[in-house]
């Protein structure tokens, strides 16, 4: 009976994302205008910024800098339909307010803490399920995952080369060269979404993954060469998170 009452609150919070989903561009633009207006800033000022981006700075600072500013809309809805979600989830309103200016002030006060059950129903979720993504195919060029053995890596081959597919080394994307790796050699832990305010900032971000203990990321590089590079960016990142 639990189980059929959470899928029901599932399905009606769906419903109510939805409106979000339906914002334009520039509905989420004049929301973010609408917010630096509450926190008494410049509608140019950067506030949202994104966690792997701050941690950027020990790679590249100019780039951690523009990349944040280009992004920033994009945070900011990240953190607004987080704190609607998770008040949702989490019973603190029934629905969303019919005013999109007072979505605002919805979950202001949210922690990490507040999100704990959350958290601790994503940990019983996945308890045994280890997925490995296999391949990804994106136009007209399929990337194999090197971790599967010869005879699966050789049915993804032959198969790409009936129907005219070109196979591509996972190198030549180095993003998802790390996120086809990370599904087939790494530990699973949960993840959630969470962001917090530093200063004028509120910084944003979702590791991958957290436990009671420690906050779990994961980079891969070309070569041994950039690890000493990556390697700053990825303790800042965790530092961050935790």
């Amino acid at each position: 009976m639990a189980r059929k009452l959470e899928k029901k609150n599932d399905s009606k919070l769906l419903f109510e994302l939805q409106l979000l989903h339906k914002l334009s561009k520039k509905s989420w633009k004049q929301l973010l205008k609408k917010e630096k207006d509450r926190r008494g800033v410049k509608h140019n000022q950067l506030v949202f910024v994104g966690m792997a981006n701050v941690a950027n700075y020990w790679w590249c600072a100019a780039r951690a800098v523009m990349k944040s500013r280009d992004q920033e809309l994009e945070f900011f809805q990240s953190y607004l339909v987080d704190r609607l979600r998770y008040s949702l989830k989490l019973g603190r309103i029934k629905k969303l307010p019919r005013k999109r200016m007072d979505w605002l002030e919805v979950g202001e006060d949210l922690t990490l803490r507040d999100l704990q059950p959350l958290l601790e129903r994503r940990q019983k979720e996945m308890k045994g399920i280890f997925v490995i993504t296999e391949a990804v195919e994106r136009e007209g060029v399929l990337y194999v995952n090197p971790d599967l053995t010869p005879e699966a890596y050789e049915t993804f081959v032959n198969g790409a080369k009936q129907r005219g597919v070109r196979i591509a080394h996972v190198n030549e994307d180095p993003i998802l060269r790390g996120e086809m790796l990370e599904t087939s050699r790494v530990e699973r832990y949960p993840r959630i979404r969470c962001n917090f305010r530093w200063n004028d900032y509120v910084v944003v971000g979702v590791p991958d993954g957290l436990t009671d203990e420690f906050v779990y990321e994961y980079k891969t590089t070309r070569n041994k060469f950039l690890l000493s590079f990556t390697k700053p960016v990825a303790l800042a990142q965790t530092d961050l998170y935790g």
